[in-house]
């Protein structure tokens, strides 16, 4: 599954719409990347920082400065340039896949997950950065 809300961003809009419940935006949220499907619980195949991504670690943002509408109403995009998953203390699995969460861990809630637009090679010592206006979050597709 790509290019999707989560599943706990997916349970809290239909009990917005079926029942009215409300929906809290975080102040922050944070950026994991995975080297393949995340999955619709957003838990698959993070880098793990002891199993082989060393230097590896989730990335926050505020919202909601940290993003800008899109190419249109219907799309976000981080209007801040989002560093410091690494240096890489040694080379990571090929990244494929990043994830949005409430928390740096698995504990809070994930709220979308997408594939890369091309996969992203980490050598031992390459920083990781995603610039401004590359991290699209597309709400309608």
């Amino acid at each position: 599954m790509t290019d999707a809300f989560g599943l706990d961003l997916a349970s809290q809009i239909a009990g917005l719409l079926y029942g009215g419940s409300d929906v809290t935006s975080p102040a922050t949220v944070y950026v994991k990347l995975h080297s393949g499907d995340p999955g619709s619980d957003g838990t698959a195949n993070e880098l793990d920082p002891v199993g082989g991504s060393a230097g590896y670690q989730p990335v926050s943002v505020s919202v909601p400065s940290g993003f800008d509408q899109g190419a249109d109403a219907t799309q976000l995009t981080n209007a801040v340039r989002i560093e410091d998953f690494g240096p890489a203390e040694e080379d990571w699995p090929t990244v494929t896949h990043y994830s949005i969460w409430t928390s740096s861990d698995q504990t809070g809630d994930v709220l979308y997950e997408d594939s890369l637009t091309s996969d992203k090679t980490v050598t031992d010592g390459d920083p990781v950065v995603i610039a401004t206006g590359n991290l699209d979050i597309d709400i309608l597709e």
